[in-house]
């Protein structure tokens, strides 16, 4: 029925750590759905929609005397180590576990049961490997890490006033990571690095198309812009397995792509955004998630190798994030106890 106000369901998409030479590419995925939409409306900006519960940035949470929950892009949040505020990741910890309490009605525990809620499955050195050797295994991370239990609890139960206030609510959180062994695998395949991101972003887009469209809801994916590319018409059609007569263009230009894919009644809209984070709340919360999850993965990486370093070796080895500089001291640091079959898992070769 024209006129016809109905939901709007946003999906946004995000990776993190795509640059590193240690440890897995992580990809993101949060959607959120807004009441009293219809066709033709803008999108509705949700920082709008959720303030003062929710801010852009780290600069609005401390002029708002540390309350709202800064949703942002993952880069802007994570705090430099030792820089004596709690936990480096505090902030992306609490917007995470306080839009997952909207979605699963609690906050997980520990990074194991974090993992299962977002449907992760965390990397291994070698799928081969007895579970003592696997460096993404062993106990459970205990969490939060830079909050109290009942300052989230807080947090929480403002979040989803504010989300009822507004209409808003999320329906849907996900996390995916490729490994290292499938990243180099990908690369060899395909000769781009590129490649390795659209692997669990095609399975996002496919989880949009099979399981939100058709219904009363309009379903729009925004995704951060892949690199510098701006053409991914033919990309879509090869991963939702539709026509490339049912990618319909709307724009593409340097800051941003727009398509709409139609077929058999099923309608999605897909945009790929330069600085995508900036726009979006789902991609915001996507790029935290991701980033959060692949420093919960490095922590489980540090603490098997340094535990190692110890019993084998005798000395402390200094933990790593994985980035370049960085990740090729460690490799220094820990070379009298990895084998070449170490390595050639560990290391990235792109």
């Amino acid at each position: 029925m024209a006129g016809e106000r109905m939901g709007l369901i946003i999906i946004g998409i995000d990776e993190a750590g795509y640059g590193p030479m240690l440890g897995p590419l992580s990809v993101g995925m949060c959607a959120c759905r807004v009441d009293g939409w219809k066709p033709g409306d803008v999108a509705p900006d949700l920082w709008e929609k959720l303030s003062p519960t929710v801010c852009r940035s780290l600069k609005d949470w401390r002029a708002a005397k540390c309350g709202p929950i800064p949703v942002a892009d993952s880069k802007t949040l994570k705090l430099a180590n030792g820089d004596g505020e709690r936990s480096p990741t505090m902030h992306l910890e609490r917007g995470v576990l306080c839009f997952m309490k909207q979605l699963h009605g609690v906050m997980p525990s520990d990074d194991a049961e974090l993992a299962r809620l977002l449907g992760t499955r965390w990397p291994m050195l070698r799928e081969e490997d007895a579970p003592a050797q696997q460096c993404f295994a062993g106990e459970a991370l205990a969490l939060p890490a830079g909050w109290t239990s009942g300052q989230l609890a807080i947090a929480g139960a403002q979040l989803q006033a504010a989300m009822d206030k507004a209409g808003v609510s999320v329906s849907a959180m996900q996390c995916r990571m490729v490994e290292v062994a499938r990243f180099n695998a990908i690369v060899r395949e395909t000769g781009s690095k590129g490649q390795t991101t659209l692997e669990p972003i095609g399975e996002y887009l496919r989880w949009a198309w099979q399981t939100q469209t058709g219904g009363s809801d309009a379903v729009s994916v925004v995704c951060d812009r892949l690199g510098g590319r701006e053409r991914y018409g033919a990309t879509l059609a090869q991963i939702l397995h539709v026509p490339i007569e049912a990618v319909g263009v709307v724009e593409e230009a340097a800051e941003r792509s727009r398509y709409v894919v139609q077929l058999e009644g099923r309608k999605l809209h897909i945009s790929f955004a330069v600085e995508g984070e900036k726009q979006h709340v789902p991609i915001a919360m996507a790029s935290m998630t991701a980033k959060w999850v692949r420093e919960l993965a490095m922590a489980r990486f540090n603490r098997y190798w340094r535990e190692r370093a110890e019993h084998e070796m005798e000395m402390e080895l200094k933990p790593t994030a994985g980035y370049t500089t960085d990740a090729r001291r460690w490799l220094r640091d820990a070379s009298s106890m990895l084998t070449s079959a170490d390595k050639e898992a560990l290391i990235r070769i792109a």
